[in-house]
């Protein structure tokens, strides 16, 4: 169970965790731009697994305007007094987006017109305060930076948060050239990166392939609404799912899926595994949780070899 729940990140999205979020009052001080993150709260004990699932369950769907990181920040008050889950038995992760990136016309967690490196200890100061944490497991930059400098300047402020102990991990999304990855490396290792990993763009095989021979944590990003109505089945979209129904119906997915009897979603989040990838799950269904975190404990046995070998083909070509 633990290699389980460390190989499969759980997203719950905000309003997924806390029901009544309409009544909570939107402040400066404790509201983010949806932009600027996206909370990931990893279970790392079977009790905690329950206890989140208890709490997803109570609230209904949501819509991308509504994630709100002071109420993950409740659910995690929740988890220790009413579940007794202690911090370190969850792994928190969230990110600082650039002014870029962000919606303006929602509050932003930092001045605008402050030097990158106060933004994002601005922006991390909020994190904390509303996620009710003295840390964060893992703190990615939501994407490089409009230059290197820039992007370089950032990531010595993640630095320094690592080396303040308010950060574990630290990490970059939505990057898709090698180079920043390698200019980052010069400064200190890139432990974690998340990106898209779907047919859209020829499965990221660059960064993927980096990710893996620099031992870097590749995780695959969710969408947070769908994109195919055939499966808008409340997994809040995974990119690789979402994006990618020709593999979601390729015929050695299916025949996998059939004999093994478990969904073609599932047999996709065991693929990814095998190739060294952290997907990500952000239904709010609690079925689905349940067989996205059973995903690991699918065995390929010897009879769906020469599918895996066409899935493979098919998404690396080789």
């Amino acid at each position: 169970m633990v290699s389980l729940l460390r190989r499969i990140l759980v997203v719950y999205h905000i309003a997924d965790v806390i029901p009544g979020n309409a009544s909570v009052q939107h402040t400066s001080s404790s509201t983010r731009s949806y932009r600027d993150f996206v909370p990931l709260i990893q279970p790392v004990s079977p009790s905690t697994t329950g206890a989140l699932l208890s709490i997803c369950r109570q609230a209904p769907g949501l819509t991308l305007a509504s994630h709100r990181e002071d109420l993950v920040g409740e659910a995690l008050d929740t988890l220790q007094k009413k579940y007794d889950i202690k911090r370190d038995e969850i792994h928190i992760q969230t990110k600082f987006t650039p002014v870029g990136g962000q919606d303006l016309n929602k509050p932003i967690p930092y001045n605008v017109s402050d030097a990158v490196k106060d933004q994002i200890a601005a922006s991390l100061r909020v994190s904390l305060h509303n996620l009710r944490t003295s840390y964060i497991d893992s703190y990615l930059l939501h994407s490089p930076l409009r230059t290197m400098k820039g992007t370089l300047e950032a990531w010595r402020a993640l630095m320094a948060a690592q080396d303040a102990g308010t950060v574990r991990k630290i990490g970059v999304s939505n990057v898709y050239d090698t180079r920043v990855l390698a200019a980052l490396g010069e400064l200190r290792k890139v432990q974690v990166v998340q990106n898209r990993w779907y047919e859209g763009n020829l499965w990221d095989p660059d960064v993927w392939k980096y990710c893996k021979d620099h031992g870097i944590e590749y995780q695959c990003v969710p969408l947070p609404c769908p994109l195919v109505p055939a499966i808008n089945d409340s997994r809040r979209s995974f990119w690789t799912l979402s994006g990618s129904t020709s593999l979601l119906t390729h015929p050695a997915v299916v025949t996998i899926a059939g004999r093994l009897d478990v969904t073609p979603a599932q047999v996709i989040y065991k693929l990814a595994q095998l190739h060294s990838i952290v997907p990500l799950t952000g239904t709010t269904n609690e079925l689905h949780m349940q067989q996205d975190l059973a995903a690991e404990r699918i065995a390929f046995m010897e009879d769906v070899d020469g599918e895996v070998r066409n899935i493979t083909k098919f998404i690396w070509g080789r």
